[in-house]
């Protein structure tokens, strides 16, 4: 007995007629004619009394439409459950990155991704500042981005911690012994993003306050160009070390912290209104182990900022 063979069983029991049934279900008279003979054979009993204004149900068929009935209603809510459950399982989001958590971040991140199977994410990569005007707009979920202050129909969700970083293409070990205190960084040429931009207005806030004038050879905010004046100019960046890892393990840069005060900005979680806590929820059951592996293991000196284990659901 299965499924197929009670389908047609209630369908000819309703009808009362082999053809009618035929018509409705889409199958040819004789499919359904063998599926019938191979359940009352299999039951050993005569479900239908085949008579020449139709077919009539035997009592023991009568008592099998009873639990047909029970069965097919039972894989109809089954199928509606699944239905609604696979509208939940399905959902797509549109993700803004900023470059940094971009390289570090989402390999590993879309690959859970792929492998949960219940979540689908577009990435766009951005600069914080323009992101975080996506967000406001409507054209992105959400964002991972730098210090976006709260406007009205978001939420922000502080992350992790991180300390900008000197960096030139010669090495600087032997110049500041690993270190450079935050005055000193007055007297040396530097390629920085343009004053738009969020990581730019934290360095010129901090040098306001603490009464230093930063030499800004250059302002550029794509990496690769940044790379290109760097090596051919011999200048110097300021910059997450993240965003430069690979390249001072391959000895290509060199990197000094910035001390006496760091430079430090905050990667957040910034949602649009649209958002609903079920599906923010989803997005961090899969993002939330990725970066605790990558705060854990990543070598990128990130720190969970407070309250951040919230998100870990």
């Amino acid at each position: 007995m299965n499924l197929r063979q009670l389908t047609y069983f209630a369908a000819i029991a309703r009808l009362g007629s082999q053809t009618e049934a035929s018509q409705m279900l889409n199958v040819s008279q004789p499919a359904l004619g063998v599926q019938i003979r191979a359940l009352e054979d299999e039951l050993g009993l005569r479900l239908f009394t085949r008579r020449s204004r139709g077919m009539e149900l035997t009592e023991a068929g009568t008592r099998l439409l009873r639990h047909a009935d029970l069965i097919l209603k039972q894989l109809a809510e089954a199928k509606s459950d699944m239905a609604a459950f696979s509208k939940r399982a399905g959902l797509r989001l549109t993700l803004g990155v900023a470059p940094t958590p971009g390289k570090a971040i989402m390999p590993k991140f879309l690959a859970a991704c792929r492998e949960d199977a219940t979540l689908s994410v577009a990435v766009r990569e951005g600069l914080s500042t323009d992101l975080i005007a996506q967000v406001t707009k409507g054209n992105l979920d959400l964002a991972l981005c730098y210090d976006p202050s709260l406007l009205p129909n978001t939420t922000v969700i502080p992350l992790f911690h991180e300390d900008l970083v000197l960096v030139h293409p010669n090495e600087l070990e032997s110049r500041f012994g690993g270190e450079i205190a935050f005055r000193d960084l007055a007297g040396l040429p530097l390629i920085l993003d343009g004053p738009g931009q969020i990581t730019r207005q934290l360095i010129d806030r901090l040098a306001q306050s603490c009464g230093v004038a930063l030499n800004v050879t250059m302002e550029i905010e794509a990496t690769s160009l940044k790379w290109d004046f760097m090596r051919s100019q011999g200048w110097y960046s300021i910059v997450p070390y993240g965003l430069f890892k690979d390249e001072t393990v391959d000895g290509n840069f060199a990197w000094a912290r910035i001390v006496d005060p760091p430079i430090t900005r905050t990667l957040c979680l910034l949602t649009g209104a649209a958002l609903s806590d079920r599906d923010l929820q989803a997005f961090c059951r899969v993002l939330c182990p990725v970066l605790q592996d990558r705060i854990d293991h990543g070598g990128l000196h990130w720190r969970w900022t407070e309250g951040a284990n919230n998100l870990m659901i």
